[in-house]
């Protein structure tokens, strides 16, 4: 499914906000806004955020898909993930 959130963005929707999940975790708002930019939680970090929002370990740690993109004629991967 195309539309579907990755790991991190559903524990901020069940924690209510980036803001409630980095204090549910001790961590800064800065540090969940830039996991939710990659896609995926760090494995150092990835247990204590399943265990505060019931998001399983491997949907935290999944990194986001592969997305290419034609330019051209040639086949080249998006700069969001490079």
């Amino acid at each position: 499914m195309a539309d579907e959130l990755s790991g991190i963005r559903r524990a901020v929707v069940a924690a209510g906000s980036q803001t409630k999940l980095a204090a549910m975790i001790g961590v800064g708002q800065g540090r969940v806004h830039d996991w939710t930019v990659k896609g995926y939680v760090p494995t150092s970090r990835a247990p204590i955020v399943a265990s505060a929002t019931g998001i399983s370990l491997i949907d935290l740690l999944r990194p986001p898909k592969l997305k290419k993109a034609r330019k051209r004629g040639k086949e080249v991967r998006s700069a969001a993930t490079q």
